[in-house]
């Protein structure tokens, strides 16, 4: 048997519980207990792991999962509803189940911003903002995309995309119904 991570027996643990109490109770040589042992017997004393150390999962900002629906390969996080100054926002569509998320609130708010590569891959860019016809920046989003939703006061604002050095802009006109409809396409 050859020596397991200690995320995979963790993994065997929850999803095949039987497979992996064969592998947990053999402390031979080749096992993570055999290997343990062996360590200390030629002086390796291990530190106390802290409970953040123990388990490594990924968690989106929300600290919320939701299960994905489709083949899996994406976990789709819970997308919420941001605020940033008096701009509220929406940003993610990684995944199918992102991408249904956003558009059951599309009506919701009158920009639609969606961030693609030229092969039309979607894309999060680097760095996201909008200002207002003054320059004053009304929105700013670090790992924004590939869609982004705003809610903004009606009138005219300069989209500014940074990834990877590369800069989009676009102008657009927000309207009082409706939604303003922007791609912004970077190189692959």
């Amino acid at each position: 048997m050859r020596i397991l991570s200690i995320a995979t027996a963790l993994l065997l643990t929850a999803s095949i519980p039987a497979l992996a109490q064969d592998v947990i109770q053999d402390t031979g040589p080749h096992t993570m207990d055999g290997q343990l042992q062996n360590m200390q017997t030629h002086g390796y004393q291990p530190r106390k792991a802290e409970p953040s150390e123990m388990m490594m999962q990924a968690k989106p900002a929300s600290g919320a999962m939701i299960e994905s629906q489709g083949n899996g390969a994406i976990p789709a996080n819970a997308i919420e509803v941001q605020t940033s100054g008096q701009v509220t926002y929406m940003t993610g569509g990684i995944s199918d189940e992102e991408v249904n998320m956003l558009k059951a609130h599309a009506n919701e708010f009158n920009l639609h911003v969606l961030i693609n590569t030229t092969g039309g891959a979607y894309l999060v860019t680097d760095k996201f903002h909008i200002m207002d016809s003054q320059s004053v920046e009304v929105l700013r989003v670090d790992d924004a995309g590939p869609y982004v939703y705003a809610k903004l006061t009606p009138g005219t604002y300069t989209i500014e995309a940074n990834e990877g050095g590369e800069i989009k802009t676009a102008k657009i006109s927000v309207p009082a119904k409706g939604a303003a409809k922007v791609q912004m396409t970077f190189k692959q």
